[in-house]
């Protein structure tokens, strides 16, 4: 059963007096005036709206007499087949009866509209709600909890990849949202993690990248950056591989604005030796060694380009002799043979280690 408030109550009042020209209340079920056009008249009880209330018919008030009652007439207000409250008109009630009807029945479709807003509101935040415990539910699903989604239109027996769309810009992210409205195709969805994030579940196929890409043509996503996960039947794995594809992107990958996780699985496991000194020992001397001649640069470049010495120098923009310079530094310095494939995987996890 919804209740008149205030807010909604006066905002028909509103509406009403700007269509007939006579003084409108409404009041609550009790009978209290929550609604009117004379400002001084809110909160008053009025007797006859009880009346009404009680017996569900139209009522004609020949006078002022009683207290905090005026002359018109005072119609019930329906809403599922019960009086949820009532609306007066003041004026000569032969005059204002005409108008009784068309109050009552444009008040009841006013009421019913609010309700219906009120329960998309509210269907919303329980889909946010969901969509937020799926980002962080990391076992199986129940069968309530699949049951739960369907109710509010989501499908979650399927598997998703997890899409996170990161700015530092908040506007830019604010008419993304917008966007994403028209975007998403059907069973997918977003949720606004935080001001900085937007998570999608998407459908996973050979056009995601693609589509993925149409993001990025609009104007207001110059600067945003995207995480791709796998396809998990557990969404908070895809979420997790996600985010951590745009850690290891934004440090590694600069130059590009999407992030896929299957091709930086490899470099995240890298991440592991983390807590290895000599590995920190072989960077450490190549960045205080080594910084006039990038040689940070020129080893992540060279395997990059899969160690060939044309692709490479064309990427640096130096010329091969210069490149060949650089990688008997990297050598000299480290100890570490780049030519080698095993100790240029060596270099490389320790580069990887440092930037992460």
């Amino acid at each position: 059963m919804i209740q008149l408030s205030e807010q909604l109550a006066q905002k028909i009042v509103d509406k009403m007096m700007e269509v007939i020209p006579y003084k409108v209340i409404i009041t609550d079920e009790q009978g209290v005036i929550i609604g009117s056009g004379d400002p001084d008249r809110i909160h008053q009880f009025h007797s006859v709206a009880k009346k009404v209330l009680e017996t569900k018919k139209m009522i004609k008030i020949p006078d002022d007499s009683s207290p905090g009652v005026r002359a018109g007439v005072n119609s019930p207000i329906f809403f599922d087949g019960k009086p949820v409250g009532a609306i007066g008109i003041t004026g000569d009630p032969e005059i204002v009866k005409s108008f009784s009807e068309l109050v009552s029945v444009t008040a009841e479709l006013l009421i019913n509209q609010e309700y219906a807003s009120n329960q998309q509101k509210i269907k919303e935040q329980e889909r946010e709600k969901f969509l937020y415990e799926l980002v962080y539910a990391d076992e199986a699903y129940s069968q309530s909890f699949i049951e739960r989604g369907l109710s509010l239109g989501i499908d979650i027996t399927s598997a998703h990849t997890a899409v996170l769309i990161s700015s530092s810009n908040e506007d830019a992210l604010k008419k993304l949202k917008n966007y994403l409205n028209s975007f998403l195709q059907k069973q997918e969805y977003y949720l606004i993690l935080n001001p900085n994030t937007i998570a999608t579940f998407m459908h996973s196929d050979k056009y995601l990248v693609k589509r993925l890409e149409r993001i990025l043509n609009n104007e207001f996503t110059s600067n945003i950056n995207l995480g791709v996960g796998l396809a998990e039947s557990i969404i908070a794995d895809s979420i997790n591989q996600a985010r951590r594809a745009l850690t290891i992107g934004r440090k590694l990958e600069s130059g590009k604005n999407i992030y896929l996780y299957k091709d930086l699985y490899f470099i995240s496991m890298l991440a592991n030796f983390a807590g290895d000194h000599k590995l920190k020992e072989l960077i450490s001397k190549l960045k205080l060694d080594g910084k006039q001649a990038d040689l940070l640069d020129t080893l992540a470049a060279y395997v990059y380009n899969n160690g060939e010495t044309n692709t490479t120098s064309e990427a640096l923009h130096i010329h091969r002799n210069t490149l060949s310079y650089r990688l008997e530094k990297i050598q000299e310095i480290s100890g570490k043979n780049p030519r080698n494939l095993i100790e240029l995987f060596e270099l490389f996890t320790a580069y990887v280690v440092s930037m992460l």
